[in-house]
């Protein structure tokens, strides 16, 4: 790919109906996803959910709350003159960045209140507290590594590993090459991923279940949205679902895998067990993310028009650094806030979801806003639920989506969504920052979306973005091998090709040239292709050095001169140094010719391991001085092929007629 309420007795957290699209969701928000109607007044955080018209937009809010923001030098104490005036009182005091929410009687009309306050200089934006919606539901041994979870195993979690299998009845590789990429990295500790969402199990005060029970893995934070607030102990399914693909305990012999299942979790509760929230406690949730070290902040919810209080959250998390990974929303329709903040804030990563067929989900929505997709399930079938959709951790109790009517079982069950989707590229963004923690919100971002799996319309469109994510490609590091003609008469033309893979930036070439016999390089050009000529009767060698980010990798070749120009009694050339090329193709599927030079005559051993440091294959050579070659045909010892990943070539050459021994190692990719 090239990169140059409706109703407010109801609470909606599939696709919206055509008649709720414009809604404003604003400071603070409302999660939940069903069709289902509930009570016929609906309370989040203690406060009524209210309906009105706020900027030429039908939205809903909490009644008698408003959010404001102080202009930069006004203080708390300044503008409480102006708030009492109107019987106003301090729910939660202005922050160092001048948020802050009032209270207000219930007969006070917030709507007005919230425009007459907007116009006053002491104050930069004023909105009532509105509501959001999460975006839920539409519709370990390591050697590759396969852990040893047993639904990663028997074909459950197709978004990791799709095969095809029945069912759901997917198209192969319609994933995310999770068990590619854990050759590489399955995360680090150092690296923490917030998630913002309806908590996870707990007991008695305890974590309950078995893939999300480690208490050093698994960091509780605070209950910004239940009223009194009694902790993050998840009383919905959502939160629990989400935290499972983003990081589940991997490998532990039991139920599932998660995307990054060694880095850390940080629990924040911004959903109630109705799927309730505020962008108030999104802008809470945010800020503690950021202020206790998370890297990574996932936000599987949104709303359908900007909020000042949740622009502010995103930009304190960009100022510092830290990543928001949030849901497009399953309305089929135009991306929801906070996602839609990814074309003003480069940290910001916009997800829509792909089917176990590697197409667009239906309810997934769109627009240029949207970085990338990720598996989110199909939702094909409607309620409940099944195998077309994503399979993660539920809680091991009940909860609201065990009932109607989604009848999500405990313990494990699927749910579909850009929910769903999201905390994929949550775990991927901790993955690569894993690999490497310097790397910038922005780079993260660069990285994800350049090596993305094109889908839809070629390069970028508006309803795949950049492509489905692949967090093999995502991690793998530089490789470069040439290309081109091995032989040349005297005076021919040869072009030689750079040919790249894995790494991410821009990418520098170095070209060098040694004619045989001669111990010095001199450059000779800086592009992808190099036009060489055989101005010597014998041959030359080629270099090239290729730098792309903080990564550099070379590869060497000889060009021999052949025909009947050449002078017929000149010797075998004959190479000063011993050396190690690299294999030619690179990545390869399924053979490769691996090359060496051996200035003497020479002992040579000649072995592949797997990243495990495992030997594959070998073969143990006496050889002439020369330059000498093998092929591998991909398989092991016993003539099985080996999986796709990174391998190593090692070579040990210990001199016949010397006491010189060489040995060195190169990487090499061998693509399924």
């Amino acid at each position: 790919m090239s990169h140059n309420l409706t109703k407010k007795e109801e609470i909606i957290m599939w696709p919206r109906t055509t008649n709720s699209k414009g809604k404003l969701f604003a400071v603070f928000m409302l999660v939940f996803f069903s069709w289902v109607s509930l009570s016929a007044q609906e309370m989040i955080g203690g406060k009524p959910v209210r309906t009105g018209v706020w900027e030429g937009r039908e939205v809903e809010y909490l009644g008698g709350e408003i959010a404001v923001i102080l202009k930069g030098g006004v203080s708390q104490a300044e503008v409480l003159p102006l708030l009492r005036s109107h019987g106003a009182t301090i729910r939660h005091d202005f922050d160092e960045l001048g948020l802050g929410l009032i209270e207000l009687p219930d007969t006070v009309d917030v709507l007005s209140l919230a425009a007459e306050l907007k116009r006053n200089p002491m104050i930069e934006a004023a909105e009532p507290n509105m509501v959001i919606r999460a975006h839920f539901d539409p519709n370990d041994p390591m050697i590759r590594f396969e852990p040893n979870d047993p639904y990663y195993q028997d074909g459950h979690q197709w978004a990791l590993k799709n095969t095809g299998q029945s069912p759901p009845g997917g198209t192969s590789d319609a994933d995310i090459d999770a068990p590619e990429a854990w050759r590489i990295t399955t995360g680090s500790s150092s690296i923490i991923i917030a998630i913002l969402d309806s908590g996870i199990p707990m007991v008695s005060g305890n974590l309950s279940h078995p893939d999300l029970n480690d208490a050093d893995k698994f960091i509780l934070g605070p209950d910004y949205i239940d009223v009194p607030a009694d902790g993050v102990r998840d009383g919905l399914g959502h939160g629990t679902h989400v935290a499972g693909i983003a990081s589940a305990e991997t490998n532990n012999g039991a139920g599932i895998a998660g995307v990054a299942g060694n880095c850390r979790v940080m629990v924040i509760q911004v959903f109630n067990s109705s799927g309730g929230g505020s962008w108030n406690a999104f802008y809470n949730g945010v800020k503690y993310a950021v202020d206790n070290s998370a890297e990574v902040i996932n936000f599987s919810g949104g709303g359908l028009s900007p909020s000042p209080a949740g622009e502010l959250a995103v930009k304190y998390a960009d100022s510092l650094g830290v990543i928001l990974v949030a849901s497009s929303g399953n309305s089929n329709s135009d991306i929801e806030w906070p996602a839609a903040y990814s074309t003003s804030y480069s940290n910001v990563i916009a997800v829509g979801a792909t089917q176990y067929d590697d197409l667009r989900a239906s309810y997934s929505n769109y627009g240029s806003q949207l970085n990338v997709v990720a598996p989110g399930g199909a939702h094909d079938s409607g309620y409940p639920v099944d195998a077309g959709d994503i399979y993660s951790t539920m809680p091991n109790y009940t909860v609201t989506f065990n009932g109607y009517p989604y009848y999500v079982s405990q313990n494990y069950g699927y749910l579909p969504g850009t929910s769903m989707a999201a905390p994929h590229v949550s775990g991927l963004a901790a993955l690569l920052l894993s690999k490497d923690s310097g790397l910038s919100p922005s780079q993260v971002r660069f990285i994800i979306e350049a090596t993305a799996d094109d889908k839809g319309a070629p390069d970028r469109d508006n309803y795949y973005g950049w492509g489905r994510i692949n967090a093999y490609a995502a991690l793998l590091p530089l490789s470069v091998y040439i290309s081109g003609p091995e032989e040349l008469e005297y005076m021919e033309w040869g072009t030689y090709t750079a040919n790249v893979s894995g790494g991410y930036g821009s990418i520098h070439y170095d070209w060098y040239r040694r004619n045989s016999g001669s111990g010095v390089w001199y450059f000779i050009g800086n592009d992808k292709y190099q036009d060489e000529q055989m101005t010597v009767a014998t041959g030359f060698h080629l270099k090239v050095v290729v730098t792309r980010g903080d990564e550099e990798d070379q590869d060497q070749m000889y060009v021999d001169c052949v025909g009947g120009k050449r002078i017929a009694d000149i010797p075998e050339p004959v190479p000063e140094e011993y050396g190690l090329q690299q294999n030619h193709p690179n990545p390869f599927n399924p053979n490769t010719t691996i090359r060496y030079s051996l200035p003497e005559a020479s002992s040579v051993s000649l072995t592949i391991y797997d990243i495990m440091g495992r030997e594959v294959r070998s073969w143990v050579l006496q050889e002439s001085a020369g330059y000498r070659q093998v092929v591998w045909d991909g398989k092991d010892h016993s003539g099985r092929l080996a999986p796709a990943g990174i391998y190593i070539t090692r070579i040990v050459a210990a001199s016949a007629e010397s006491d010189e021994r060489f040995t060195t190692s190169r990487k090499m990719v061998l693509m399924k």
